[in-house]
């Protein structure tokens, strides 16, 4: 920058702590620098910002000589390949995971400047950010997912695709290693690419296995996946329903040496996901998938019939309470205890979320959910002298949640007698309704004694 710009040390030092200084705070330089809560002294002012990048802006444009973000971009690629990806004497090659995926750059950009000026954006490839509805371009940024440092950085071009920076980023990446010819059919052997589904088509992923390396993400519904979901023509693919409960389905392809895993996961709440691994490193022959998306199986023994009732749910108390180190006296005698309540005082109904039973119990059953709710809107509305005020306190207090019961008679609280409030008509009525539920759980608890399954059984049809 000191040389094509014509800029001092101090100028390029002062122009990028400006600039970072403003991308910190996500405001241009010019309200940082009027802003008066924000000390601005030894800042570049935002003239001469300007000035700068328009500099930036002209560099290159005629073709006579290297753009300068594209000289940037390979000074900084070179140093991060000499400090992470550098292989001397006496290196051992191991498995190095590496996340690649794209950063969006917002840049408000004129249709009319771009349509006057072929290279308005200096080769860059304008695209619209469909998440944020805005236009900018992309730089795909490549980091190690063990240490976190940054490997590689590539801006997107005109004229390309994701899969062209892609490989054209890995080819720089490890190009020691590509250029061996006789080792160049394993030049990418330990290296796992981790990326998203839009990076994942057919072509760069025959590549990557070409050079040995290992791919792994998520999918797009493609032809050679077999798994689709939501499309009325699967062409031979396997739909799965995302109405159903939670389940992984796994499916093997093999491409060319490697064997694939590919597996569609249903998540029981409407949701599929499509997602591929090829790592064989625990198994020659079986893909593994080195991440868990669920503890499949979870529910399996409580529903075996070589163990009694008891020994279920002294078994699920087991899997959430954690038996301290003691001697083996005490934790005979937690597991004495927790198999009292398990046998005396609780049910055990289900052992995990999301299945068929925990939908069918949660449409008959006041979650912690719905009884909060009803509790935070009903609560305030119930004055001091009120009959249940009492007991619902004591209730409230137990659970932490006293805060949500006001203090004090009828006119503190505002519904004494005179008082008029401002509030709709169906407000009211869902103050009074989901009063009347809560004064009605309440009576229902206070008539409860411990084996008393008349009165549980009255709250659940309240």
């Amino acid at each position: 920058m000191m040389r094509r710009l014509d800029l001092s040390y101090e100028e390029v030092s002062q122009f990028l702590a400006t600039t970072y200084f403003a991308a910190e705070f996500g405001a241009t330089v010019k309200h940082l620098e009027d802003h008066r809560a924000i000390k601005y002294d030894g800042y570049m002012k935002s003239d001469r910002i300007n000035e700068i990048w328009k500099a930036i802006s002209v560099v290159g444009k005629t073709g006579s000589e290297e753009k300068l973000w594209q000289e940037i971009q390979d000074a900084l690629n070179k140093s991060l390949k000499d400090l992470f990806l550098a292989e001397g004497e006496g290196f051992r090659p191991n498995v190095m995971r590496i996340a690649l995926d794209d950063d969006k750059v917002h840049f408000h950009m004129a249709t009319s400047a771009m349509r006057k000026d072929g290279e308005y954006l200096l080769g860059m490839k304008a695209c619209q950010h469909v998440k944020s509805n805005v236009r900018g371009f992309t730089i795909d940024s490549a980091v190690s997912s063990a240490t976190g440092f940054p490997l590689h950085f590539s801006v997107l071009r005109q004229g390309e695709s994701n899969t062209d920076n892609y490989q054209r980023m890995l080819e720089s990446m490890f190009s020691h290693r590509i250029s061996r010819g006789e080792t160049k059919h394993a030049a990418l052997n330990g290296i796992i690419f981790c990326s998203d589904r839009g990076y994942w088509v057919a072509p760069l992923i025959s590549h990557i296995l070409g050079l040995a390396g290992t791919v792994f993400g998520t999918l797009k519904r493609t032809w050679w996946v077999p798994y689709t979901y939501d499309q009325k023509k699967p062409n031979g693919r396997e739909v799965i329903q995302g109405k159903y409960g939670r389940s992984c389905f796994l499916a093997f392809s093999r491409w060319k040496r490697n064997m694939m895993k590919i597996m569609a996961w249903r998540s029981g709440t409407g949701g599929v996901a499509l997602a591929m691994n090829t790592d064989n490193s625990g198994d020659a022959e079986e893909a593994t998938m080195d991440f868990c998306f669920v503890k499949y199986g979870d529910g399996k023994w409580y529903k075996s019939t070589t163990i009694t009732q008891g020994e279920r749910d002294l078994k699920a108390f087991q899997r959430e309470i954690e038996i301290p180190p003691h001697s083996e006296e005490v934790a005979q005698q937690i597991r004495d205890y927790l198999l009292e309540i398990s046998s005396t005082k609780v049910k055990m109904l289900t052992v995990s979320d999301l299945d068929f039973s925990w939908f069918s119990l949660r449409m008959y059953s006041l979650t912690s959910s719905s009884a909060y709710a009803s509790l935070r809107f009903a609560a305030p509305t119930i004055p001091s002298d009120d009959e249940i005020h009492d007991a619902l306190m004591d209730v409230l207090d137990y659970c932490g949640l006293s805060r949500l019961l006001r203090e004090g008679d009828a006119e503190e609280t505002g519904t004494g007698e005179g008082d008029e409030e401002d509030n709709s008509e169906g407000e009211n009525n869902r103050d009074v309704m989901t009063s009347e539920f809560v004064k009605s759980t309440v009576k229902s608890m206070k008539t409860i004694q411990p084996d008393d399954e008349t009165g549980i059984e009255s709250i659940i049809r309240k």
